[in-house]
């Protein structure tokens, strides 16, 4: 078997895991280009707001046309129109939860939380976010998120998400989260051995194991 970005559905939930500067950034990036380029819609939340900030190049926001993934949409509210967007909540509030309510209503989005500790925690979750998770493959709606901790985010976000993406954990706490979520058994090396950079373990909730990907040429797919 072969990872292949064309072969993740853009209703699935997705989850990026790893320390700053491991790779889930850069892989996250590409997967959403992939994504658009197969037609769906994107909708970046960037409570840290870092996403146009990135390998050391500056961004600029999309001044015209429908965005990209490298060049959104900086909005406050959700815009149907717009085929890539992104939002820049600093916390959960009223804004955010209409912001989400009109995308649960509209449907037919990929929605990536960077960072979503930033927005709910492991005990408390925000009912729209919940509805993404739970009920996002009803809805035509993509959750994937990422987190440098995953103890600290949703327990429905860990157990909802069909596809795992593992970069470098350095945190004994962290290692044990994954280690009761993914089938481990006969690949203990998942957790016990750093990757280097930009290397990952792939998993689907089909497969048996987790399967270490070497990095993939990230030059394929246009902004």
């Amino acid at each position: 078997m072969k990872f292949s970005p064309a072969n993740l559905r853009g209703d699935q939930r997705l989850l990026f895991i790893g320390q700053t500067g491991s790779g889930k950034s850069v892989l996250s990036r590409y997967l959403l280009k992939v994504a658009r380029k197969q037609g769906w819609r994107i909708v970046i939340v960037d409570p840290k707001k870092d996403w146009m900030h990135y390998l050391g190049k500056k961004y600029k926001f999309a001044e015209k046309g429908h965005g990209t993934v490298d060049s959104p949409w900086l909005v406050e509210e959700f815009y149907p129109k717009y085929a890539v967007q992104i939002f820049q909540p600093v916390e959960w509030n009223e804004t955010c939860q209409k912001f989400f309510q009109a995308i649960i209503a509209t449907g037919n989005t990929i929605v990536y939380v960077d960072e979503i500790t930033q927005l709910a925690s492991a005990t408390q979750v925000p009912r729209e976010l919940k509805i993404i998770w739970t009920q996002g493959r009803a809805l035509n709606i993509g959750g994937w998120c990422a987190t440098q901790r995953p103890k600290g985010i949703p327990i429905v976000v860990k157990d909802q998400s069909e596809v795992w993406f593992l970069f470098r954990i350095n945190s004994k706490d962290d290692r044990l989260v994954v280690r009761g979520h993914l089938p481990l058994d006969e690949t203990p090396e998942v957790v016990d051995k750093p990757l280097p950079k930009y290397w990952f373990y792939y998993w689907e909730d089909s497969m048996p194991r987790p399967m270490l990907v070497k990095p993939l040429n990230l030059e394929k797919v246009a902004a």
